[in-house]
């Protein structure tokens, strides 16, 4: 969809209200978070198919929902209306679902840290805006290790075989 000559993605639903001062609890789709919201950036709510800008006040996790207040949305009255909208922000500001595929793409590949050897295989990746991260399982253990250039050394696809240079401490962290 496009706004303004802008690609707009969906990213979450208002999925009700939320108290009584015009906060919504919205959810997000699985790959998005709230971490995505910004004072300054609108976000928009697809209103009888129109994408209508607003701005986020204040929000906070409440049981697998943000609650969310939008400026200028006043009472729980207020609020009712928009149940049910999509929340949608600009492309941009999200990352690219094709580098989304490649990084899925990864699950079962065998994770090698410089200094410990093997540490696993890849069994889930959690794209969390601006820290997406990948799991792997060692021996029972779950190791989260963000998915950086930092610490990604490289990635081997003839052998299935991802490098990594974990920063001091971070394996040691889940294997105690």
């Amino acid at each position: 969809m496009l706004f303004d000559n802008k690609e707009l993605v969906e990213i979450a639903q208002v999925a009700k209200t939320y108290g009584l001062n015009g906060h919504v609890s919205i959810k997000f789709n699985s790959s998005f978070s709230e971490d995505l919201f910004d004072e300054e950036i609108p976000v928009f709510l697809l209103i009888d198919g129109i994408p209508v800008p607003f701005f986020v006040e204040d929000y906070k996790n409440s049981g697998g929902y943000v609650a969310t207040k939008f400026r200028y949305i006043d009472g729980a009255e207020a609020a009712e209306k928009y149940v049910g909208c999509k929340v949608l922000v600009f492309a941009d500001d999200v990352q690219d679902d094709e580098e989304y595929d490649e990084e899925m793409d990864l699950i079962g590949y065998k994770v090698f840290d410089a200094h410990h050897g093997y540490v696993g295989e890849i069994v889930d990746f959690n794209l969390i805006p601006g820290n997406p991260v990948f799991e792997t399982d060692f021996n029972g253990k779950t190791i989260i290790i963000p998915y950086t250039e930092e610490i990604v050394v490289d990635i081997n696809d003839d052998k299935q075989e991802v490098y990594i240079n974990a920063p001091e401490g971070l394996i040691e962290l889940y294997l105690e």
